[in-house]
C-alpha cells in the first residue's frame, strides 16, 4: 500500500460529513426544531449523519446515550428516529447537542420540501398578511421608499439604453450615474431616516418588528438586490452580514453593480451614516494609535505592540503607514476568524508598509470568535501597548462582551489602552442594513457601553466617548 501523507507511518483518514448551518439551508420560515418529549429544540446546524441543536439550562444529556426523536421542517416531521447523543457543549445559559442520525439525512431533499413549502405559503398568504401585524407610520415610511425605487429603476434603465447606443458610451454611464446620485441623494436621506426612526420604534415589539423585517424583504431587498451590498448582507456567503468584503465596499465607496440604478442606489446605499462611521472610526482607532505610540516612545520604550481583534480588511495598517509619523518600530497582531479576510488585512497592509519604508511586523492569528467567548487562554499573543475591535461587539450580548473585554484587558500592558467600538442606539440609520439587508446588531446607550466594563478591576479607568462619524461609541480603558 502506498504511503500518501509524505512520511514513513500510514495514517488513518476518518470521512466526516459536511456541516451546514440550518440558517443557511432553510428559509425563515422554515422552524427547523428537533422535537423530544414534547419539547422543541432549535436545530443549528445539519449533515447527512447528524444535526446540533441548542438547548436550555436543566435540560440533562448524556454522551453516548440513545433518545428517540423527530427532526420538524415547516411543522412536518422529516426524520422520525433513534438519535445518539455525541458531543455536549457546555455554554452560560444551557449547552450544543451534536448527534449522530441512524439513517441519512436527506438535505437536499429537506431543501425541496423547504422551498415547496415556502412557496404554497407565500403565494396563499400575500402581502397583506405580513403587512398586517406592522404599524402604519413603518408601512407608510416603507411605501414612499417603494415608490421611489419604482420611479427612478425604470427612468434611469431606459437612458442607460438609450446612451448604450452612442459614442463614449462608458463615459455617457458614468457621467449618469454621477448626476443621478446627486439628484437622488437628498430625498433618499430623508426616505432612510424615516424608515429607520418607525424601525427603531419596533424594538420593543418583536411580533411587529420581525413581520416588518420580513414585508420589507419582500417588497423592497429584491428591487434593491443588484446593489453589490445589498446582495452580499442579504445572501451571507460567509454566514453572516458584515464580512469583509461589505467593509470594502464601504472603503471604496464607488459606483458598483451591473446597472446604473443598482450602481447609483449602492452608493447611495454604502454612504449610510453607519456605512461612512466605519471609515471614520478606523481613522479613528488609528490617531488612538498614533497617540499611544508617542507616549510610549516618550518613555524611551522601543517597540509598540498593537492588535485588532475582528480586522476584517485590516485597512487601519494601511491608514497607519500612509498617514501618521514614523515613530519607530510596531508590532501588529491582526486577528479574524476569516482565512479570507486575514489573507486580503496582509496584501494590503504589507505593500503599504513598504511602499511607505515604514518598520513594521505583522503576525496574522485566525480565532474562532465562538472559541475566543469560551476560552479566554486563546488570547496566545503576547501583551500590547493598545488593543482595538471595531465591530466585534456590535453581536455580543452584555454578558459576553464583559467577559471579552476582561479578557482582553489582561492582556495589556500597564498603561496601555483598549478601545471598544459598539453602533449607537437610539439609531437612526439602521433601516438599510438592518431591514433591508438583514444584518441585525445590538445597538448600545451610553449606559451600556459604560457597563460593558463591569468585570474590570476598580484600578481601571474608563470612559465612553463618540467617534467623529457620530455612529459609534467607543470604549476607552486604560490599564494602571
Amino acid at each position: 500500500m502506498s504511503d500518501l501523507t509524505g512520511g514513513g507511518d500510514l495514517r488513518s483518514a476518518f470521512y466526516r460529513p459536511a456541516r451546514r448551518r440550518a440558517k443557511e439551508l432553510f428559509s425563515r420560515d422554515a422552524s427547523c426544531i428537533f422535537l423530544f418529549e414534547n419539547e422543541e429544540y432549535p436545530v443549528l446546524d445539519l449533515s447527512a449523519s447528524g444535526f446540533l441543536f441548542s438547548s436550555p439550562n436543566g435540560a440533562v444529556w448524556d454522551p453516548g446515550s440513545e433518545i428517540k426523536g423527530q427532526l420538524i421542517l415547516h411543522g412536518q416531521a422529516v426524520l422520525d428516529s433513534t438519535v445518539r447523543v455525541a458531543r455536549v457543549v457546555p455554554l452560560p445559559k444551557g449547552c450544543r447537542v451534536g448527534v449522530d442520525a441512524q439513517q441519512p439525512i436527506e438535505l437536499a431533499d429537506l431543501m425541496v420540501l423547504d422551498a415547496e413549502r415556502t412557496f404554497a405559503s407565500l403565494i396563499e398568504r400575500g402581502p397583506d398578511y405580513f403587512a398586517a401585524p406592522i404599524p402604519e407610520d413603518y408601512l407608510a415610511a416603507t411605501s414612499a421608499i417603494k415608490d421611489f425605487l419604482l420611479f427612478y429603476r425604470p427612468l434611469l434603465d431606459a437612458e442607460e439604453a438609450r446612451l448604450q447606443q452612442l459614442p463614449n458610451a462608458s463615459q455617457r454611464l458614468r457621467e449618469l450615474a454621477e448626476i443621478s446620485f446627486e439628484a437622488m441623494r437628498a430625498r433618499w436621506r430623508e426616505l432612510e431616516i424615516e424608515a429607520s426612526r418607525a424601525g427603531w420604534e419596533l424594538k420593543s415589539d418583536p411580533t411587529a418588528h420581525a413581520a416588518a423585517k420580513r414585508y420589507t424583504q419582500l417588497t423592497i431587498t429584491p428591487l434593491l438586490d443588484g446593489c453589490p451590498v445589498v446582495h452580499r448582507s442579504w445572501t451571507k456567503p460567509l454566514g453572516y452580514a458584515g464580512d469583509y468584503h461589505v467593509m470594502e465596499y464601504y472603503y471604496r465607496d464607488d459606483f458598483e453593480g451591473e446597472t446604473v440604478f443598482d450602481q447609483v442606489m449602492h452608493r447611495l446605499l454604502v454612504q449610510n451614516p453607519m456605512a461612512l462611521g466605519v471609515v471614520s472610526r478606523a481613522n479613528f482607532t488609528v490617531g488612538l494609535l498614533d497617540a499611544e505610540h508617542e507616549r510610549v516612545a516618550g518613555e524611551g520604550r522601543g517597540e509598540f505592540a498593537v492588535a485588532n481583534l475582528g480586522c476584517g480588511p485590516g485597512r487601519e495598517v494601511e491608514l497607519w503607514a500612509e498617514s501618521k509619523p514614523d515613530r519607530g518600530r510596531v508590532k501588529w497582531t491582526l486577528i479574524d476568524q476569516e482565512e479570507e479576510a486575514l489573507a486580503l488585512a496582509y496584501q494590503v497592509g504589507h505593500q503599504a508598509v513598504r511602499a511607505a519604508d515604514r518598520d513594521a511586523q505583522m503576525n496574522l492569528l485566525h480565532l474562532s470568535f465562538a472559541k475566543l467567548l469560551s476560552s479566554p487562554e486563546a488570547f496566545n499573543f503576547q501583551p500590547q501597548n493598545y488593543i482595538f475591535s471595531s465591530g466585534l461587539f456590535d453581536y455580543l450580548r452584555q454578558d459576553r462582551a464583559q467577559f471579552l473585554i476582561k479578557a482582553l484587558y489582561d492582556r495589556l500592558l500597564p498603561g496601555g489602552l483598549l478601545a471598544i467600538g459598539n453602533a449607537i442606539g437610539p439609531n437612526t440609520n439602521l433601516w438599510s442594513p438592518e431591514f433591508v439587508g438583514d444584518w441585525p446588531i445590538l445597538y448600545r446607550s451610553r449606559d451600556e457601553m459604560e457597563g460593558m466594563a463591569a468585570l474590570l478591576p476598580d484600578s481601571a479607568e474608563f470612559e465612553v466617548i463618540v467617534e467623529p462619524g457620530e455612529a459609534y461609541y467607543f470604549l476607552l480603558v486604560r490599564k494602571e
